[in-house]
């Protein structure tokens, strides 16, 4: 009986084995992103991984926060939205300020199936009621700041599975 060679033993390590070694040690010595490992807070399936937003044009930052707390599939759900200045400063927001939230199916070119209705709680706070995301996948939660006639958009990307 012939002994293997060198080469065919390597050849059989680097074929079947270093594959296998090399997703053993990238499953077991990298935890997960977002799982709550490493100080990073885990993020509920339809929260949205980020959740505060400059808008597009710069002057405005956006937080929102749902209710209930992971956004639901198929069902009515609310937002608090919070606008601040982007830049940090502690100046009233103008009283014309207005605020529009909708949601957007990128990759359906389609949107929800009702308005949502927004109620101004401060200068600062919109309440906004009738958000119903009715299907999984990619959705952007838009939020369009308008004052002085000028409207500014921030965009949320919220995956929503079932």
């Amino acid at each position: 009986m012939k002994t293997p060679s060198l080469f065919s033993l390597g050849r059989f390590f680097a074929v079947l084995l270093l594959p296998l070694l090399t997703v053993w040690a990238m499953t077991s010595a990298c935890p997960a992103p977002n799982t709550g490992d490493g100080g990073q807070e885990a993020t509920p399936e339809g929260s949205g991984n980020v959740r505060t937003l400059a808008t597009k044009e710069g002057t405005y930052r956006i937080t929102y926060a749902p209710s209930p707390d992971p956004i639901p599939l198929n069902e009515n759900f609310g937002l608090m939205i919070t606008v601040e200045y982007a830049d940090g400063r502690e100046m009233t927001l103008p009283e014309d300020l207005t605020v529009k939230a909708d949601g957007f199916m990128p990759e359906h070119n389609h949107g929800m199936l009702q308005a949502p209705t927004v109620q101004k709680e401060s200068s600062a706070k919109y309440k906004i009621e009738g958000m119903k995301f009715h299907m999984p996948g990619k959705w952007q939660l838009k939020v369009e700041i308008t004052t002085n006639n000028k409207t500014e958009l921030a965009e949320f990307e919220i995956m929503m599975n079932n």
